[in-house]
């Protein structure tokens, strides 16, 4: 089992915690979660331009924002 501590920024008091049973569960879900704010980003910066490099390092912090961990059952 994974559980996966989702935090909206580094200082967030209440993450999101989600547990998965399967590891490919979560990597989906960490990797749709990225790519919904990814979007939102573009989209609220439309008008100002990124380069690819500055996209890859936002794209860096927010997969920062998880801790994953590997959990065992009960």
């Amino acid at each position: 089992m994974w559980k996966v501590t989702y935090a909206s920024d580094s200082l967030d008091p209440n993450p999101t915690i989600k547990i998965f049973e399967f590891h490919h569960e979560m990597e989906d879900w960490v990797q749709n979660s990225v790519a919904k704010t990814m979007q939102g980003l573009h989209r609220i910066s439309k008008n100002v331009y990124r380069s690819q490099k500055e996209m890859m390092e936002l794209e860096e912090i927010e997969f920062s924002l998880f801790k994953i961990e590997n959990i065992k059952e009960k």
